[in-house]
């Protein structure tokens, strides 16, 4: 048996109980619609459904009884959209809110558009969503300071080439100290290249790392997940061979853990 799903959309040009029925009827001649309650004092349909039922369907029913159901759009500032996939899992998940009836979003201008039903926009479902994917919520597009806008476009760009630089030449002294095996007694080299990687890995792989959970939580397999993958096998087989377990010193991978995130962010800088 389908999981049942509450549903209210608002409904205009009812004007008596007849208008109210009428509506009734013909939104409950629906298979998905289990039961439906129409209100003429809010001007309200609630319903109650055994199945997913496309948003057009319901448009198209209450306009072929002389009704229509009003709608609105806004446009929400986010970040941290990197893929299609990302694009992808913020239009998934939006219209699951209740009142938002579609999503779309622009991964270059890291916006989405949200349509929702008129008087039933919920902000806190929206960024809580927003913020359970991953991603940052910013605000309402005509509600943003445009020098914020710009500070912020700017400290994010600050924070990835920090994080280049910062990978790139931890990188070269990981390189140095496994191509000339220098050791510092009384640590061994693979002891003294995790010292000196833990740091920049951390640092480094930390949005990526995150975001890759994020979308594992939500079972949706998508690039972040498959680089923090890479990430996480190059560290931890690294750790284990520099102690010698299961795996010998041959698989110390540690300037490669640091990078790759950082070729990575290179990437994500220059989009």
């Amino acid at each position: 048996m389908a999981k049942q799903k509450e549903l209210n959309i608002p409904v205009d040009g009812m004007h008596c109980s007849s208008c109210s029925l009428l509506v009734e009827k013909s939104l409950g001649k629906l298979e998905e619609v289990e039961s439906i309650n129409v209100d003429l004092n809010t001007n309200k349909a609630h319903m109650v459904l055994n199945d997913n039922i496309s948003p057009d369907i319901i448009d198209q029913t209450v306009e072929s009884v002389g009704f229509t159901v009003p709608k609105d759009e806004v446009v929400i500032q986010i970040d941290g959209m990197h893929c299609a996939s990302c694009v992808n899992n913020v239009e998934k998940f939006l219209p699951r809110v209740d009142g938002v009836v579609e999503a779309n979003a622009n991964l270059s201008n890291q916006k989405v558009t949200v349509k929702y039903y008129r008087d039933m926009l919920n902000l806190k479902e929206i960024q809580k969503t927003i913020e359970m994917l991953g991603f940052e919520y910013i605000g309402l597009d005509g509600e943003l300071d445009v020098m914020d806008e710009e500070e912020r476009y700017q400290k994010d760009l600050r924070g990835k080439l920090y994080r280049i630089i910062v990978g790139l030449v931890f990188a070269a002294i990981l390189m140095a100290i496994m191509q000339f095996h220098i050791m510092v007694h009384p640590l061994t080299m693979g002891q003294l290249s995790l010292i000196v990687a833990i740091f920049p890995f951390c640092y480094v792989s930390y949005p990526i790392l995150k975001a890759g959970w994020n979308s594992f939580k939500h079972k949706n397999l998508d690039m972040d997940v498959m680089y923090s993958m890479g990430i996480l096998v190059a560290f931890v087989s690294s750790v284990l061979g520099t102690f010698g377990i299961v795996l010998d010193s041959s698989f110390m991978f540690y300037e490669s853990a640091v990078m790759l995130p950082s070729f990575l962010t290179i990437g994500r800088y220059l989009e």
